[in-house]
Protein backbone atom coordinates (compact mmCIF):
# COMPACT_ATOMS: atom_id res chain seq x y z
CA UNK A 1 0.00 0.00 0.00
CA UNK A 2 2.72 2.58 1.08
CA UNK A 3 4.14 2.29 -2.61
CA UNK A 4 1.19 2.57 -4.34
CA UNK A 5 0.73 5.71 -2.54
CA UNK A 6 4.25 6.70 -3.42
CA UNK A 7 5.69 6.41 0.27
CA UNK A 8 7.66 3.34 -0.73
CA UNK A 9 10.45 4.23 1.66
CA UNK A 10 8.27 4.47 4.78
CA UNK A 11 9.50 2.15 7.45
CA UNK A 12 6.35 -0.16 8.36
CA UNK A 13 6.33 -0.75 12.19
CA UNK A 14 6.15 -3.08 13.89
CA UNK A 15 8.40 -5.36 12.22
CA UNK A 16 8.34 -8.75 13.81
CA UNK A 17 5.77 -10.95 14.26
CA UNK A 18 7.76 -12.78 17.55
CA UNK A 19 10.10 -11.90 19.70
CA UNK A 20 12.77 -14.13 21.57
CA UNK A 21 12.37 -12.21 25.07
CA UNK A 22 13.99 -15.07 27.31
CA UNK A 23 16.91 -14.28 25.16
CA UNK A 24 17.39 -10.37 25.23
CA UNK A 25 15.86 -9.73 22.00
CA UNK A 26 13.68 -6.13 21.91
CA UNK A 27 11.21 -5.06 19.19
CA UNK A 28 11.04 -1.91 17.35
CA UNK A 29 10.08 1.36 19.55
CA UNK A 30 7.22 2.63 18.17
CA UNK A 31 6.62 6.53 17.93
CA UNK A 32 2.94 7.27 19.09
CA UNK A 33 1.06 10.59 17.57
CA UNK A 34 -0.09 12.65 19.62
CA UNK A 35 3.13 12.82 21.97
CA UNK A 36 3.40 16.56 23.32
CA UNK A 37 0.35 17.24 21.79
CA UNK A 38 0.81 20.79 22.23
CA UNK A 39 3.47 21.44 20.06
CA UNK A 40 4.11 18.06 18.16
CA UNK A 41 3.81 17.16 14.70
CA UNK A 42 2.30 13.92 14.96
CA UNK A 43 -1.40 14.20 14.56
CA UNK A 44 -4.49 13.11 12.00
CA UNK A 45 -5.87 15.22 9.15
CA UNK A 46 -9.24 16.52 9.01
CA UNK A 47 -11.03 15.96 5.91
CA UNK A 48 -10.79 20.12 5.07
CA UNK A 49 -6.73 19.01 5.18
CA UNK A 50 -6.21 20.81 8.81
CA UNK A 51 -4.91 19.00 11.68
CA UNK A 52 -7.14 17.22 13.45
CA UNK A 53 -6.98 17.28 17.67
CA UNK A 54 -7.02 14.60 20.12
CA UNK A 55 -10.38 14.27 20.29
CA UNK A 56 -10.86 14.53 16.94
CA UNK A 57 -8.59 12.51 16.18
CA UNK A 58 -11.37 9.82 18.27
CA UNK A 59 -14.18 10.70 16.00
CA UNK A 60 -11.95 9.93 12.91
CA UNK A 61 -10.92 6.48 14.13
CA UNK A 62 -14.40 5.34 14.90
CA UNK A 63 -15.49 6.46 11.27
CA UNK A 64 -12.29 4.92 9.38
CA UNK A 65 -11.34 2.14 12.12
CA UNK A 66 -11.09 -1.31 9.83
CA UNK A 67 -11.40 -5.01 11.43
CA UNK A 68 -8.21 -7.31 10.65
CA UNK A 69 -10.77 -9.46 8.40
CA UNK A 70 -11.51 -5.90 6.65
CA UNK A 71 -7.51 -5.39 6.16
CA UNK A 72 -6.47 -8.75 5.14
CA UNK A 73 -9.28 -8.42 2.32
CA UNK A 74 -7.92 -4.68 0.90
CA UNK A 75 -5.87 -4.74 -2.60
CA UNK A 76 -3.92 -2.90 -4.03
CA UNK A 77 -5.05 -2.19 -7.89
CA UNK A 78 -2.89 -3.21 -11.05
CA UNK A 79 -0.32 -4.54 -7.93
CA UNK A 80 0.22 -7.92 -9.35
CA UNK A 81 1.90 -9.04 -12.35
CA UNK A 82 1.41 -6.91 -15.40
CA UNK A 83 2.34 -6.86 -19.28
CA UNK A 84 4.62 -3.63 -18.75
CA UNK A 85 8.03 -4.50 -17.76
CA UNK A 86 7.63 -8.49 -17.31
CA UNK A 87 8.62 -9.94 -14.30
CA UNK A 88 10.55 -6.42 -13.85
CA UNK A 89 10.53 -4.29 -10.57
CA UNK A 90 6.94 -3.13 -9.45
CA UNK A 91 8.42 0.06 -8.77
CA UNK A 92 9.39 0.93 -12.47
CA UNK A 93 6.20 -0.73 -13.80
CA UNK A 94 4.10 1.97 -11.96
CA UNK A 95 5.81 4.55 -12.73
CA UNK A 96 6.11 3.24 -16.72
CA UNK A 97 2.04 3.46 -16.29
CA UNK A 98 2.14 6.54 -15.78
CA UNK A 99 5.11 7.91 -17.48
CA UNK A 100 8.26 9.41 -15.94
CA UNK A 101 7.82 13.45 -16.08
CA UNK A 102 10.97 15.68 -16.30
CA UNK A 103 13.17 15.80 -12.97
CA UNK A 104 13.54 12.09 -12.96
CA UNK A 105 13.92 10.70 -16.21
CA UNK A 106 17.53 9.71 -16.23
CA UNK A 107 17.21 8.06 -13.27
CA UNK A 108 14.42 6.61 -14.44
CA UNK A 109 15.81 5.57 -17.83
CA UNK A 110 18.86 4.14 -15.93
CA UNK A 111 16.92 1.58 -13.81
CA UNK A 112 14.83 0.99 -17.13
CA UNK A 113 18.23 0.07 -18.90
CA UNK A 114 19.29 -2.32 -15.88
CA UNK A 115 16.08 -3.80 -15.95
CA UNK A 116 16.26 -4.45 -19.80
CA UNK A 117 19.90 -5.54 -19.47
CA UNK A 118 18.16 -8.21 -16.88
CA UNK A 119 15.46 -9.11 -19.63
CA UNK A 120 17.14 -8.82 -22.97
CA UNK A 121 20.88 -8.89 -22.40
CA UNK A 122 21.66 -9.18 -26.36
CA UNK A 123 19.41 -6.31 -27.68
CA UNK A 124 19.10 -4.31 -24.62
CA UNK A 125 21.04 -0.77 -26.19
CA UNK A 126 18.24 -1.01 -28.94
CA UNK A 127 14.99 -1.66 -26.28
CA UNK A 128 16.32 1.32 -24.52
CA UNK A 129 15.92 3.79 -27.19
CA UNK A 130 12.10 2.07 -27.81
CA UNK A 131 11.64 3.00 -23.92
CA UNK A 132 12.83 6.21 -23.85
CA UNK A 133 10.47 7.03 -26.50
CA UNK A 134 7.21 5.01 -24.57
CA UNK A 135 7.37 5.53 -21.41
CA UNK A 136 9.50 8.97 -20.86
CA UNK A 137 7.55 12.10 -20.79
CA UNK A 138 9.08 13.91 -22.97
CA UNK A 139 11.58 11.69 -23.85
CA UNK A 140 15.49 12.45 -23.04
CA UNK A 141 17.44 13.65 -26.63
CA UNK A 142 19.94 10.91 -27.99
CA UNK A 143 23.45 12.32 -26.70
CA UNK A 144 21.78 11.59 -22.84
CA UNK A 145 20.56 8.33 -23.82
CA UNK A 146 23.78 7.16 -25.24
CA UNK A 147 25.27 8.73 -21.61
CA UNK A 148 23.27 6.32 -19.36
CA UNK A 149 23.78 3.51 -21.29
CA UNK A 150 27.42 3.94 -21.01
CA UNK A 151 26.72 4.25 -17.41
CA UNK A 152 24.29 0.67 -17.45
CA UNK A 153 27.33 -0.77 -19.53
CA UNK A 154 29.17 -1.29 -16.78
CA UNK A 155 29.80 -4.29 -14.59
CA UNK A 156 28.62 -2.85 -10.83
CA UNK A 157 24.96 -2.16 -12.80
CA UNK A 158 22.47 -2.03 -10.05
CA UNK A 159 19.03 -0.64 -9.70
CA UNK A 160 19.09 2.48 -7.31
CA UNK A 161 16.75 1.73 -5.25
CA UNK A 162 17.16 4.53 -2.79
CA UNK A 163 17.41 7.31 -5.19
CA UNK A 164 14.51 9.12 -6.73
CA UNK A 165 11.89 8.77 -8.89
CA UNK A 166 11.69 4.86 -8.10
CA UNK A 167 12.03 4.90 -4.06
CA UNK A 168 8.62 6.41 -3.91
CA UNK A 169 7.25 3.38 -5.54
CA UNK A 170 9.53 0.98 -3.86
CA UNK A 171 7.95 -2.39 -2.73
CA UNK A 172 11.09 -4.98 -1.54
CA UNK A 173 9.20 -7.93 -0.64
CA UNK A 174 7.30 -8.12 -4.00
CA UNK A 175 10.46 -7.30 -6.09
CA UNK A 176 12.34 -9.81 -4.87
CA UNK A 177 9.74 -12.15 -6.19
CA UNK A 178 10.33 -10.89 -9.60
CA UNK A 179 12.43 -12.63 -12.34
CA UNK A 180 14.62 -8.98 -12.80
CA UNK A 181 13.54 -7.34 -9.75
CA UNK A 182 16.78 -6.55 -7.00
CA UNK A 183 17.00 -10.38 -6.07
CA UNK A 184 16.60 -11.58 -2.40
CA UNK A 185 19.53 -11.14 -0.25
CA UNK A 186 18.73 -15.29 -0.06
CA UNK A 187 16.38 -16.42 -2.05
CA UNK A 188 13.43 -17.86 -0.69
CA UNK A 189 13.37 -15.71 2.19
CA UNK A 190 13.36 -11.76 2.97
CA UNK A 191 15.52 -10.58 5.81
CA UNK A 192 15.57 -6.97 7.79
CA UNK A 193 16.02 -5.52 11.27
CA UNK A 194 19.15 -6.71 12.10
CA UNK A 195 20.04 -5.91 15.78
CA UNK A 196 22.64 -7.17 17.94
CA UNK A 197 23.01 -8.80 21.48
CA UNK A 198 26.50 -6.54 23.03
CA UNK A 199 27.47 -9.72 24.87
CA UNK A 200 31.00 -11.13 24.46
CA UNK A 201 30.71 -12.94 21.93
CA UNK A 202 28.16 -10.77 20.75
CA UNK A 203 24.86 -12.70 19.78
CA UNK A 204 22.67 -11.66 16.57
CA UNK A 205 19.20 -11.30 16.00
CA UNK A 206 17.80 -11.08 12.35
CA UNK A 207 14.12 -10.97 11.32
CA UNK A 208 13.68 -13.72 8.45
CA UNK A 209 10.32 -13.52 6.38
CA UNK A 210 9.17 -11.73 9.84
CA UNK A 211 10.42 -14.29 12.29
CA UNK A 212 13.21 -13.34 14.55
CA UNK A 213 16.30 -16.07 14.05
CA UNK A 214 19.26 -16.19 16.63
CA UNK A 215 23.01 -16.04 15.28
CA UNK A 216 26.56 -16.04 15.98
CA UNK A 217 28.99 -14.10 13.97
CA UNK A 218 30.00 -16.50 11.99
CA UNK A 219 26.64 -17.54 10.54
CA UNK A 220 26.00 -14.00 9.53
CA UNK A 221 29.72 -14.16 7.52
CA UNK A 222 28.79 -17.49 5.94
CA UNK A 223 25.88 -18.13 4.30
CA UNK A 224 26.28 -21.99 5.00
CA UNK A 225 25.93 -21.48 8.35
CA UNK A 226 22.79 -19.04 8.18
CA UNK A 227 21.24 -22.14 6.43
CA UNK A 228 22.13 -24.26 9.52
CA UNK A 229 20.17 -21.92 11.43
CA UNK A 230 17.42 -21.05 9.41
CA UNK A 231 16.77 -25.16 8.96
CA UNK A 232 17.35 -25.27 12.77
CA UNK A 233 15.13 -22.87 14.13
CA UNK A 234 12.56 -22.01 11.52
CA UNK A 235 12.39 -25.70 10.01
CA UNK A 236 13.49 -24.11 6.12
CA UNK A 237 16.23 -23.88 4.27
CA UNK A 238 16.95 -20.76 1.99
CA UNK A 239 18.94 -21.08 -1.47
CA UNK A 240 22.26 -19.97 -1.86
CA UNK A 241 22.84 -16.65 -3.83
CA UNK A 242 26.21 -15.20 -4.86
CA UNK A 243 29.07 -14.19 -2.09
CA UNK A 244 28.99 -10.64 -3.55
CA UNK A 245 25.40 -10.00 -2.88
CA UNK A 246 25.15 -11.54 0.63
CA UNK A 247 27.92 -9.63 1.36
CA UNK A 248 26.33 -6.19 0.17
CA UNK A 249 23.08 -7.57 2.02
CA UNK A 250 24.69 -7.96 5.70
CA UNK A 251 26.73 -4.77 4.97
CA UNK A 252 23.63 -2.62 4.52
CA UNK A 253 21.68 -4.07 7.03
CA UNK A 254 24.79 -3.54 9.82
CA UNK A 255 24.48 -0.24 8.36
CA UNK A 256 21.12 0.02 9.31
CA UNK A 257 21.63 -1.09 12.61
CA UNK A 258 24.45 1.40 13.60
CA UNK A 259 21.77 4.46 12.83
CA UNK A 260 19.34 2.73 15.24
CA UNK A 261 20.45 2.61 18.45
CA UNK A 262 17.92 0.84 20.01
CA UNK A 263 18.82 -2.53 17.82
CA UNK A 264 22.01 -2.55 19.67
CA UNK A 265 21.50 -4.09 23.06
CA UNK A 266 23.70 -3.65 25.82
CA UNK A 267 24.18 -6.00 28.42
CA UNK A 268 25.39 -6.57 32.11
CA UNK A 269 29.00 -6.72 32.81
CA UNK A 270 28.64 -10.50 34.45
CA UNK A 271 26.60 -11.61 31.70
CA UNK A 272 29.62 -11.14 29.54
CA UNK A 273 32.51 -13.37 28.86
CA UNK A 274 35.07 -11.12 30.36
CA UNK A 275 32.58 -10.38 33.49
CA UNK A 276 32.62 -14.51 33.73
CA UNK A 277 36.25 -14.73 33.76
CA UNK A 278 36.73 -11.96 36.19
CA UNK A 279 33.85 -13.34 38.96
CA UNK A 280 36.29 -16.57 38.44
CA UNK A 281 39.56 -14.90 39.28
CA UNK A 282 38.11 -13.18 42.23
CA UNK A 283 36.81 -16.79 43.78
CA UNK A 284 39.76 -18.29 42.84
CA UNK A 285 42.16 -15.53 44.68
CA UNK A 286 39.53 -14.75 47.45
CA UNK A 287 36.93 -17.53 48.01
CA UNK A 288 39.06 -20.76 47.83
CA UNK A 289 41.54 -22.26 50.17
CA UNK A 290 44.22 -19.46 50.40
CA UNK A 291 47.83 -20.10 51.19
CA UNK A 292 49.07 -19.11 54.42
CA UNK A 293 52.26 -18.31 52.94
CA UNK A 294 54.46 -18.14 49.98
CA UNK A 295 55.27 -22.10 49.69
CA UNK A 296 52.28 -22.74 49.61
CA UNK A 297 51.61 -22.07 46.09
CA UNK A 298 53.56 -24.69 45.48
CA UNK A 299 50.50 -26.72 46.71
CA UNK A 300 47.93 -24.96 43.65
CA UNK A 301 46.88 -22.39 46.05
CA UNK A 302 47.03 -18.57 45.50
CA UNK A 303 48.59 -16.28 47.93
CA UNK A 304 48.10 -13.22 49.05
CA UNK A 305 50.61 -10.37 50.69
CA UNK A 306 48.13 -8.61 52.94
CA UNK A 307 50.50 -5.76 53.59
CA UNK A 308 51.64 -5.40 50.05
CA UNK A 309 48.20 -5.84 48.79
CA UNK A 310 49.53 -8.57 46.16
CA UNK A 311 48.03 -11.75 45.36
CA UNK A 312 50.09 -14.27 43.42
CA UNK A 313 49.19 -17.77 41.86
CA UNK A 314 50.54 -19.77 39.37
CA UNK A 315 48.75 -19.84 35.71
CA UNK A 316 48.72 -23.05 35.45
CA UNK A 317 46.42 -23.79 38.79
CA UNK A 318 44.12 -20.67 37.65
CA UNK A 319 43.89 -22.51 34.17
CA UNK A 320 42.92 -26.10 36.32
CA UNK A 321 40.62 -23.67 38.40
CA UNK A 322 38.91 -22.67 35.30
CA UNK A 323 38.58 -25.91 33.31
CA UNK A 324 37.17 -27.12 36.71
CA UNK A 325 34.32 -24.85 36.10
CA UNK A 326 33.79 -25.87 32.66
CA UNK A 327 35.10 -22.22 31.17
CA UNK A 328 36.53 -22.55 28.05
CA UNK A 329 36.56 -19.41 26.09
CA UNK A 330 40.10 -17.89 26.73
CA UNK A 331 43.15 -19.41 25.86
CA UNK A 332 46.15 -19.13 27.98
CA UNK A 333 47.44 -16.03 25.69
CA UNK A 334 44.13 -14.68 26.65
CA UNK A 335 44.20 -15.37 30.07
CA UNK A 336 47.48 -13.66 30.13
CA UNK A 337 46.36 -10.87 28.45
CA UNK A 338 42.99 -10.01 30.44
CA UNK A 339 44.97 -10.36 33.45
CA UNK A 340 47.54 -7.68 32.22
CA UNK A 341 44.38 -5.41 31.61
CA UNK A 342 43.77 -5.00 35.56
CA UNK A 343 47.64 -4.25 36.05
CA UNK A 344 48.82 -7.93 36.38
CA UNK A 345 52.22 -9.04 35.99
CA UNK A 346 54.41 -12.34 35.22
CA UNK A 347 57.18 -12.60 37.40
CA UNK A 348 59.75 -15.14 38.91
CA UNK A 349 59.40 -15.99 43.04
CA UNK A 350 61.95 -17.60 44.77
CA UNK A 351 60.30 -20.67 46.55
CA UNK A 352 62.27 -23.42 48.56
CA UNK A 353 65.11 -22.15 46.80
CA UNK A 354 63.77 -22.69 43.62
CA UNK A 355 63.02 -20.14 40.68
CA UNK A 356 58.83 -20.26 40.18
CA UNK A 357 57.40 -18.37 37.37
CA UNK A 358 53.84 -17.07 39.33
CA UNK A 359 51.29 -14.05 38.23
CA UNK A 360 51.29 -11.16 40.72
CA UNK A 361 47.72 -8.69 40.43
CA UNK A 362 46.43 -6.41 42.46
CA UNK A 363 44.42 -8.30 45.82
CA UNK A 364 40.57 -7.87 45.75
CA UNK A 365 39.46 -6.64 48.81
CA UNK A 366 38.57 -8.78 51.64
CA UNK A 367 34.67 -8.94 52.07
CA UNK A 368 33.97 -10.60 55.56
CA UNK A 369 30.47 -11.76 55.56
CA UNK A 370 28.52 -11.94 59.14
CA UNK A 371 25.56 -14.76 58.97
CA UNK A 372 23.37 -15.39 61.50
CA UNK A 373 22.39 -18.87 61.73
CA UNK A 374 18.68 -19.84 61.81
CA UNK A 375 16.91 -19.67 65.33
CA UNK A 376 14.59 -23.36 65.72
CA UNK A 377 12.96 -23.03 68.83
CA UNK A 378 13.63 -24.72 72.15
CA UNK A 379 16.41 -27.05 72.57
CA UNK A 380 14.79 -28.68 75.58
CA UNK A 381 13.53 -32.11 75.33
CA UNK A 382 14.83 -34.42 72.15
CA UNK A 383 12.80 -34.34 68.90
CA UNK A 384 12.85 -38.14 69.11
Amino acid sequence: MSAALGYGESEIFPKQIKLHLDRGDVGNFLNLPYYDAEDGLRYAFLDDGTSATLEEFYGLYDKHVQTPEEVVKLQVVGNGETELLQDGPPCLQILCKAGISEGGRNNGLFNIGVYLRKAYPDSWESEILKYNMEYLSPPLPLPEVNIVAKQVQRKDYAYKCNDAPINAHCNKELCRTRKHGVGAAVSGATIANLRKYNSNPPVWFMDVNGEPLELDTEALMNQMTFQRACMEQLNFMPRSIAKQQWESRISTLLNEMRDNESAIIEVAQDASISGQFYDYLEEFCRHLQQAQDKEEILLRRPWTDEEQGITYFRLKDFEAFLRKNKFFEYKSHKIAQRLRDINGESIVLKIKGRAVRVWQIPSFDSADIDINPPEFGSTQGAPF
